[in-house]
C-alpha cells in the first residue's frame, strides 16, 4: 500500500494552517499601553475658578502628574475657608488631597492645626488627620491621636484629647 504524494502534501498543508491559526507572531512584541497624560512642572501656581469666582489656589515647587494622579512637593493650598494648608508632600486623587510631613492648617479666624499625615476632601471640606495632631485655638493648646475637622462648620471630633485651656477672665 503506497501513500500518495497528494495526501502527504494535503496533510502538511492542514497542519501548517492549524499551527498558524493558533500562534500569533505579534503576541510577543505587544506592549500594553494605557492612555495617560504625563506632566512635570516646577514652581507652579494652580488656580481653580468657576463662573462666580476663585474657588481655590494651590502652589507647589515640584510636581508630576501620571495616570491622573498629581504628586507635589512643598505644597500650599488656600480657599475661602482656609488661609493656608501646607505640606512637604501632597498627592491629589480626584477630590482628595493626601498630605504628608509637616502639615500646617491655618484658618482665617486664627485656628492652627499641625500633623504629619492628613487627607483633605475638597468636596466635603473635611480634614481627616489619622496621626497625632496639635491644635492651637486662641490661647488654648489641644493635642490628640486623630482628628476629623469640618472646615466650614468649624466642628472637630478628636480621639485621646489632651488640652491646656486658658481660663483667664478677660475684660472686654
Amino acid at each position: 500500500m503506497a501513500i500518495r504524494l497528494e495526501w502527504i502534501i494535503l496533510l502538511a498543508t492542514i497542519c501548517v494552517v492549524l499551527f498558524s491559526l493558533m500562534v500569533d507572531p505579534k503576541e510577543e512584541n505587544r506592549v500594553t499601553q494605557t492612555k495617560t497624560k504625563e506632566l512635570v512642572f516646577s514652581d507652579t501656581t494652580m488656580i481653580e475658578v468657576n463662573r462666580i469666582g476663585l474657588l481655590s489656589k494651590a502652589e507647589a515647587s515640584k510636581g508630576i502628574r501620571n495616570a491622573g494622579i498629581l504628586f507635589m512637593t512643598n505644597f500650599s493650598y488656600s480657599n475661602r475657608n482656609i488661609e493656608m494648608l501646607y505640606a512637604d508632600h501632597a498627592t491629589v486623587k480626584q477630590k482628595e488631597i493626601y498630605l504628608d510631613h509637616n502639615i500646617t492648617l491655618h484658618q482665617k479666624e486664627g485656628y492652627d492645626y499641625e500633623a504629619e499625615h492628613a487627607v483633605y476632601n475638597k468636596k466635603s471640606k473635611i480634614l481627616k488627620i489619622p496621626s497625632v495632631f496639635k491644635a492651637v485655638v486662641e490661647q488654648n493648646l489641644i493635642t490628640g491621636d486623630s482628628l476629623i475637622y469640618d472646615v466650614v462648620k468649624k466642628e472637630a471630633f478628636a480621639t485621646m484629647i489632651n488640652a491646656e485651656l486658658d481660663m483667664q477672665e478677660r475684660a472686654y
